[in-house]
């Protein structure tokens, strides 16, 4: 497979997954509650805050649904994949 590619699109597909890895590395630590596994791999020195936030995709819905809202007023929004009105 090597033989075929350019030495570029080899390093763009070994970036793509090592960013894939990356994320589920750190997706699976904040499931299994490890919030710090970043901060336990690469401790940053000095003052240093970290702040998480976590939302539900309803939850995500409802803030942008607000936003909308707030700019343009009060409009009946659809879900264009479910259908359902927001």
């Amino acid at each position: 497979m090597a033989q075929h590619l350019g030495l570029k699109t080899i390093r763009s597909f070994y970036l793509c997954k090592a960013a894939d890895f990356w994320a589920w590395w750190v997706r699976e630590g904040c499931e299994v509650g490890q919030h710090n596994r970043v901060e336990t791999l690469f401790p940053i020195k000095g003052n240093y805050h970290s702040l998480y936030v976590w939302y539900q995709e309803e939850q995500l819905i409802e803030y942008f649904y607000n936003k909308i809202r707030e700019q343009h007023g009060v409009r009946k929004l659809t879900d264009k994949v479910t259908g359902r009105l927001l």
